[in-house]
């Protein structure tokens, strides 16, 4: 939710329609665009995949929803919401199809606030066990992050000649490639 709230507002800050984030948001696809993800088929089209026996009529179906509901949400608690249930479903689309999780401790370790890691490490063992005990299981075990330009590569699953990491001592998005790559070659992850 928090990523698509914040592409949307990079969007239209017309103060910083020059930055990085500004443009990588333009760059993304359009809802049209978009429409071959099974969330934008019509009725009869969702239908014929579930007679199919596949799952993605089904899962288009919950996801929907969760948009739908998330935007309702928005709307209620922020009654300016300046956004459109068609831009918030443009937002979760892109992030749908162009994220990347990382794990939760990692996406900590590497960009939790100094301050806070500093607080957390003077702690003594009593107090990390007592506020592990206290912690409730995570909402998520890993965190969806978007990497301008690493969400352009394609999947190719195994055959895949490039890897990811986030290094965390520069912590910064690092790709490699792990098999030779000939001129005019994709990149694939």
């Amino acid at each position: 939710v928090f990523i698509a709230i914040a592409m949307l507002e990079s969007l239209t800050d017309s103060e910083n329609c020059d930055t990085v984030s500004h443009q990588h948001m333009k760059s993304l696809p359009s809802l049209q665009q978009l429409s071959s993800m099974p969330i934008f088929w019509d009725k009869e089209h969702r239908r014929m995949f579930q007679n199919y026996g596949t799952t993605s009529f089904k899962h288009s179906e919950q996801e929907g929803k969760l948009w739908t509901g998330e935007f309702e949400m928005l709307a209620r608690l922020l009654p300016e919401f300046p956004f459109s249930r068609t831009d918030w479903f443009w937002a979760r689309a892109n992030i749908v199809s162009r994220n990347m999780q990382i794990p939760q401790e990692i996406f900590e370790s590497v960009f939790l606030n100094e301050g806070e890691a500093t607080q957390k490490a003077s702690l003594s063992k009593s107090q990390k066990k007592r506020m592990k005990k206290k912690k409730k299981k995570p909402l998520a075990e890993t965190i969806p992050i978007i990497v301008p330009l690493a969400d352009m590569l394609n999947h190719r699953g195994m055959l895949a000649n490039v890897t990811w990491c986030v290094n965390s001592e520069t912590k910064m998005f690092e790709m490699r490639c792990v098999a030779p790559v000939r001129a005019g070659e994709g990149l694939y992850f």
